[in-house]
């Protein structure tokens, strides 16, 4: 249906914006030489960017239909109580927590947005839909 494509557009899109937010994180903190931190709020389904001192601070909230699921360090267990938020790090040497962001539509198309520490940039993941067994 119509709905569905552009809820998965829109997703997309917010994929991209998020992963656009690490990258400027990444930059940001190598250039001002400056700690930056990314909170990933899915109670208030929004991101927020700051440098440490905080100068500069950006927020990312969620387009309508667009949900945050959660954010975690990679290759974490999953943790026994769902966080409300959780806070990483961009370092001023370019190294950064290696963390994802996963984000649904409402009819629960996933992708995930993951900062890849091995290239120093994010990528963007589509999460297959659980299939009924």
């Amino acid at each position: 249906s119509i709905g569905r494509g552009l809820s998965a557009v829109k997703l997309r899109t917010t994929s991209r914006e998020i992963a656009a937010t690490m990258r400027l994180a990444r930059w940001k903190a190598i250039r001002e030489q400056k700690l930056y931190w990314m909170r990933i709020d899915s109670e208030r389904n929004e991101i927020e960017l700051a440098s440490q001192d905080l100068k500069y601070q950006k927020l990312i909230s969620m387009p309508h239909g667009i949900s945050i699921i959660k954010g975690s360090l990679l290759g974490d267990q999953e943790p026994s109580e769902k966080q409300e938020s959780s806070t990483y790090f961009f370092m001023p040497n370019g190294l950064s927590d290696s963390f994802q962001v996963v984000i649904s539509t409402e009819r629960g198309l996933q992708l995930k947005v993951f900062q890849d520490v091995l290239t120093g940039s994010p990528r963007i993941e589509q999460i297959p839909a659980e299939t009924e067994g």
